[in-house]
């Protein structure tokens, strides 16, 4: 697999961001429910385009997130699921049950099959790194070193 050298985009867009802080100190919920709404939109067409053929040079059919996370820094993954416009959305907050969090989706390896998702939150204040990689839909569980390897590849070595 070729692993390009310039930063790749989605959409035009070189990351995502949902951080509630961005939202001024008196916001009302109404504020906070535009906010919400407008990432969540965003975050879906991303997600389409992602998975749409003829709109990448390698377009996604189906994903994996692994990394260490939780507060036991424990090596884990996600099963296989298929890129659709909730897929990015599955990985931020539905693989988490914590409503308070800051996230950010990396896109600059996005064309080598690898999407970086950083996240902090109450069990991991100090933030995680969950990797999000391409893949097939029959493909086996990666392990941690044939991941930490690909990373490598990247040059988006793990430090644990």
């Amino acid at each position: 697999m070729e692993v390009k050298k310039d930063m790749d985009k989605l959409l035009g867009y070189t990351d995502w961001v949902w951080d509630e802080s961005e939202l001024p100190e008196d916001s009302s919920e109404w504020d906070y429910e535009d906010y919400a709404i407008s990432q969540s939109n965003l975050l879906a067409e991303l997600s389409a385009t992602l998975s749409s053929p003829g709109s990448m040079d390698n377009h996604w059919d189906y994903g994996i997130a692994v990394g260490y996370v939780g507060w036991m820094n424990s090596f884990g993954q996600t099963e296989v699921k298929e890129v659709d416009s909730v897929f990015l959305k599955y990985m931020v907050f539905d693989t988490l049950n914590d409503s308070h969090m800051i996230a950010k989706l990396d896109f600059s390896k996005v064309e080598s099959g690898v999407i970086t998702l950083t996240r902090s939150h109450h069990d991991r204040p100090m933030g995680e790194t969950i990797y999000l990689f391409r893949c097939e839909e029959d493909q086996e569980m990666l392990d941690e070193e044939q991941v930490l390897t690909k990373l490598k590849e990247l040059g988006l070595d793990e430090e644990e």
